[in-house]
């Protein structure tokens, strides 16, 4: 596992835990806007840390978070996340 995903797995794990949800929660939340997931399922993709940005987006749809502020996530992890072409100058 890259840290990439591990970051993506954090995430997603961090967001759930502070709504207070379990995976069987998010299938319950997932199947209500019409998505159709097993929780095995759900729990794989998520413990790998690598899914579609269109399972994040179904994630934070069915749990109800509108916006998410990658800069300041970035931010408490110390991650540099300035493109390469952009550090040169």
């Amino acid at each position: 596992m890259n840290n990439w995903e591990i970051i993506a797995r954090n995430f997603l794990q961090v967001e759930l835990k502070k709504q207070g949800l379990k995976y069987k929660d998010l299938k319950t939340k997932l199947a209500s806007i019409g998505i159709e997931q097993s929780v095995t399922n759900i729990k794989t993709k998520i413990n790998r840390g690598r899914f579609q940005f269109t399972f994040l987006m179904q994630c934070m749809k069915a749990i109800g978070i509108e916006k998410i502020d990658l800069a300041d996530y970035f931010a408490k992890l110390n991650l540099d996340v300035t493109p390469t072409n952009e550090k040169q100058k």
